[in-house]
């Protein structure tokens, strides 16, 4: 296991990360709070950056949540545009989570730009 020590630095940029993250809520019909955030955030990683699939049971090991509320967060998710479901060729039964194009972009506005007055502030 690796240890990670943190910065102040390291603080400031979290937080002004979650106040970003915060405000990008509003603009969202699906993604309204960290929690939804970070379910989407296990999507993105275990998909697109570790090149793995994800299926119900991994994001049951992930979230402490029970069933009836990850499979409701997960029919918003697919209705509002924000996931969708790909069947596997050799059991139609096993559905797999993938995150729609709308999903990406909301994850490419988790970018976000300090400018110069407060970066000096926060530096």
């Amino acid at each position: 296991m690796i240890k990670h020590h943190f910065k102040n630095e390291d603080y400031i940029r979290i937080s002004l990360f979650l106040e970003h993250s915060n405000s990008l809520f509003n603009s969202s019909a699906f993604i309204k709070n960290f929690e939804i955030l970070n379910i989407i955030l296990f999507i993105y990683k275990t998909n697109n950056i570790l090149g793995k699939t994800v299926q119900f049971k991994n994001l049951k090991q992930f979230t402490t949540k029970s069933d009836v509320y990850l499979s409701k967060l997960l029919r918003n998710g697919l209705n509002s545009g924000y996931i969708k479901l790909r069947f596997c060729t050799d059991d139609k039964r096993c559905r797999y989570y993938e995150l729609t194009e709308k999903a990406l972009d909301f994850i490419s506005k988790l970018d976000f730009e300090v400018d110069e007055q407060k970066s000096r502030f926060y530096t």
